[in-house]
């Protein structure tokens, strides 16, 4: 016996829902705040898995720890997120910077100093 003919089903293809949108976060608080809510689980639940990709740290590099006040890191993130780098690199990046700029200044004023005591030693031996 022929088999009976299919049924066509008309299936529309499913949009994929799109994720919620992620607020701006104040600090690290709010963001963990967020994430626990049922808004921030979706989109957890949602988001694409992304690659992870580990950097060793840099040779001769130490880990330092220091106290900042409370807004400091936050406002570091979001400069260094304008720039498409970490806030701590742009920190480290800051932090070498300004001493190299601080031993400059150093150096000139040694330098200055050394004159000016070379100039007054020759003073002295000519009226010596």
């Amino acid at each position: 016996m022929p088999e009976p003919p299919r049924r066509e089903v008309n299936r529309k293809p499913t949009k994929a829902r799109a994720l919620p949108k992620v607020p701006g976060f104040a600090s690290d608080e709010e963001e963990a705040a967020w994430l626990e809510s049922p808004q921030g689980r979706r989109y957890m639940a949602q988001a694409p898995l992304l690659p992870i990709r580990f950097v060793p740290a840099e040779p001769g590099l130490v880990p330092v720890t220091i106290r900042l006040p409370a807004d400091l890191p936050n406002r570091l993130r979001r400069l260094a997120e304008t720039k498409s780098m970490a806030y701590q690199t742009l920190a480290r990046q800051w932090l070498l910077e300004r001493c190299e700029k601080e031993e400059a200044k150093e150096q000139r004023k040694a330098a200055r100093r050394k004159s000016k005591s070379a100039d007054t030693q020759s003073v002295d031996e000519a009226a010596g």
